[in-house]
């Protein structure tokens, strides 16, 4: 079988669906994925899967966008505006040659930021659509949307079903023109209304919908719709990576250290800010020892500690393979996206999230509702103070270590890639994922 999965985003948003991608061509199919060039690398690692980079620079569009994050702060029209900037610049970059890779495919598999484009390449082509997610998106009443600031208190069952439509309204809103115009340009298809949304990967007519997170941190709500599965997580580990010398000794020079790092989307406008204020965290916390990733420019020494730079009991890195570096830290600091999130469970160690945008405030509530990690630290308003207390609890808490031991242990007991594999061969097999062309489930709620 011939599999083209659309794969948008940073590397947190990547890296899963490589792995999924591997895990589909070891099982003999043929797969290709289309992503950012910078993420060759990833594909190299994944094995067996095709390559199909597209243009632009996903990197340099991330941190444009962080920064206005950090500018807008929570007005949402403005969140609004710069989302359709990205909606835009993605779906008419990704129209051509997204299109060119789908030829001849037997299945297209969507990521997150690929839903309205992979849904309408599917409905012209009139092959099977699978949709794949990392965050729990299909209405419920069991907790609000996932892209939004979670609310400190429950809210009424009702409620949480409405902030998840709110929001896919909203998500489509944004997305609409750019969606549309490679619709027009490229697909001779009619263009979509304005309400409602027309792609609905969750409702109750759709198609197959996979999600990639373990059950054992958000269980499987009961008035989800039968086609919405959640398979574990997708993690593609690097084996071959070498812990670098410094590194290495380093870590052997004293106890676990705690890892710091905010993945491709940074942690503010200003990484010297952020490196300062995590270095006094660490002071105030007891002086504790640790390993600072920079990552896609979230932190930098540039301008921190003067002519004697870092304090000897902390490291600065570029980056390291979570499933190699995390397992061997006492706790992780990070933005709370979802892959780093999905390794430090994994890793059996407690988290300090400090949300930005997006899904990271729902990961950080989940965890602290586990009792894996302390309340999140909302990143533009966090203090060195409030993060040394929180350090401080990561490290001495007994009872949050051995609950972030108990999940990681379930975690590695799972197999989201071989789950995930035999419910789209099956799927596909039985023919119960049906086109869009055919019955157009992915046009109307």
């Amino acid at each position: 079988m011939r599999i083209t999965v659309l794969a948008p985003g940073s590397r947190g948003d990547v890296q899963p669906f490589a792995a999924l991608g591997g895990a589909l061509a070891r099982a003999g199919h043929e797969i290709r994925i289309v992503a950012d060039r910078g993420f060759a690398p990833l594909m190299r690692l994944a094995g067996g899967v095709e390559h199909v980079p597209v243009s632009g620079d996903i990197r340099s569009l991330l941190q444009a966008e962080r920064k206005l994050v950090f500018e807008q702060g929570r007005n949402p029209v403005a969140l609004a505006r710069s989302f359709f900037k990205v909606g835009r610049d993605l779906a008419l970059r990704w129209g051509e040659e997204g299109l060119a890779a789908c030829r001849g495919a037997d299945a297209i598999l969507t990521g997150d930021g690929a839903a309205f484009f992979g849904a309408s390449v599917a409905e012209k082509s009139g092959v099977p659509l699978i949709q794949t997610y990392l965050q729990p998106l299909p209405p419920t009443r069991d907790f609000p949307s996932a892209l939004i600031p979670q609310p400190p208190f429950r809210l009424p069952g009702w409620a949480n079903r409405i902030s998840h439509r709110l929001v896919g309204e909203l998500f489509w809103l944004a997305l609409r023109p750019g969606t549309n115009e490679a619709r027009r340009r490229l697909l001779g298809l009619r263009p979509w209304p304005v309400l409602p949304a027309p792609v609905d990967a969750i409702n109750r007519r759709g198609p197959l919908a996979l999600f990639g997170f373990s059950p054992s941190v958000v269980p499987r709500p009961a008035d989800w719709p039968p086609q919405c599965r959640v398979t574990g997580y997708w993690f593609l580990d690097d084996p071959e990576w070498r812990t670098p010398p410094e590194l290495e000794a380093f870590l052997a020079a004293g106890p676990p250290p705690v890892y710091v790092g905010f993945g491709s989307m940074g942690a503010a406008d200003d990484p010297r800010e952020t490196t300062a204020l995590v270095l006094q965290a660490l002071k105030e916390a007891g002086g504790l020892r640790a390993v600072l990733a920079a990552g896609w420019g979230g932190l930098s020494c540039s301008g921190v500690g003067g002519d004697a730079g870092l304090p000897e009991t902390v490291i600065m890195i570029e980056e390291a393979p979570h499933d190699r570096l995390l397992p061997r830290m006492a706790a992780a600091v990070h933005h709370g996206g979802a892959g780093t999130t999905a390794a430090a469970l994994r890793a059996g160690i407690p988290s300090i999230v400090l949300p930005v945008l997006g899904d990271q405030s729902f990961w950080g509530a989940r965890l602290a509702a586990l009792g894996a990690a302390p309340p999140p630290l909302p990143r533009r308003r966090v203090t060195a103070e409030a993060l040394a207390a929180s350090l401080r609890r990561v490290t001495t808490d007994t009872a949050m270590r051995v609950r972030a031991a108990q999940l990681g242990k379930a975690i590695r007991a799972e197999d989201g890639l071989k789950v995930a594999v035999a419910l789209i061969e099956d799927m596909i097999g039985t023919g119960a994922v049906r086109s869009p062309r055919r019955a157009r489930e992915v046009q109307v709620r």
